[in-house]
């Protein structure tokens, strides 16, 4: 969605790739639930659950040749790379110290990001295969605020942020489980990466304060909805959405009071 709208894509133009094109990515997930939770367990044991050549395709059909240089915003990009196991950030050209990532092509980017495991075969490139950012940054807005604060010369309490999540399921897990062997820390595998989101908000809380982070997210039921779960998506996130996007108006429309300068290009 940031790559996009660094793109200068329409939002409704973003927005139908999730709608219209949702299905032909996980377009196996059907199997799944026909056939029952367990094939499917047994597939995510032995390799990826989706073709990842059909989000390739989508994703180089509405970026094209474009380079993370093109993008018009300012944009830090999270990932994780393989095999020497560190984060890696994509971003734009609008610090001199940002020499290399601007030369990406926004579809591998967006390819790289988004390579969820055991969903998406990771992305290699230059002999290094990058996954999805969530792994480490699920909400990615302490990337952003240090990132401001390191690139340019602002000060704490000049940062306002609008935070958009794709929810964040409380979990529970039972004592027993926490005693016991790998098959049984799966679960808890996953609470640890939501838990990367609660940490992410706390820090950014006690940097900025929390009443300068407003931060949307789906919340109830349609905060458990799974990952490649397009069906349930479609019918409920848009609506709350709508709802969310009402009740905090005129808190958002703060955000685009004034308009933000050209981005500084230092080798674009």
């Amino acid at each position: 969605m940031a790559l996009g709208l660094g793109a200068k894509i329409p939002a409704s133009r973003i927005e139908s790739l999730y709608r219209d094109d949702g299905k032909k990515i996980f377009s196996q997930r059907l199997s799944w639930r026909y056939f029952g939770g367990f094939l499917k367990l047994i597939r995510q044991v032995r390799r990826t659950l989706y073709d990842y050549e059909v989000l390739m395709q989508l994703l180089y059909r509405e970026f094209g040749d474009k380079t993370l240089g093109d993008s018009t915003a300012r944009l830090v990009i999270p990932a994780f790379q393989a095999p020497k196991t560190e984060i890696a950030v994509f971003k734009t050209d609008h610090h001199p110290d940002f020499k290399k990532d601007h030369q990406s092509k926004m579809w591998e980017v967006a390819r790289a990001t988004s390579a969820a495991p055991t969903y998406f075969k990771g992305h290699e490139q230059e002999g290094t295969i990058f996954l999805d950012g969530g792994i480490w940054a699920n909400n990615p807005v302490m990337v952003a605020i240090v990132d401001a604060l390191s690139a340019y010369d602002i000060s704490r309490d000049q940062i306002r942020v609008l935070s958009i999540g794709a929810g964040n399921p409380p979990f529970e897990i039972a004592l027993k489980y926490a005693k016991r062997g790998f098959w049984r820390w799966k679960k808890i595998i996953k609470a640890a990466m939501f838990l990367t989101t609660d940490n992410a908000q706390a820090q950014a809380g006690l940097l900025l304060g929390p009443e300068n982070i407003l931060r949307l997210e789906p919340t109830g039921s349609a905060a458990a909805i799974e990952l490649d779960d397009w069906e349930a998506a479609v019918k409920t996130l848009p609506q709350m959405a709508n709802l969310h996007f009402n009740k905090n108006k005129q808190t958002i429309q703060k955000f685009f009071e004034l308009e933000a300068e050209p981005r500084q290009r230092f080798y674009t």
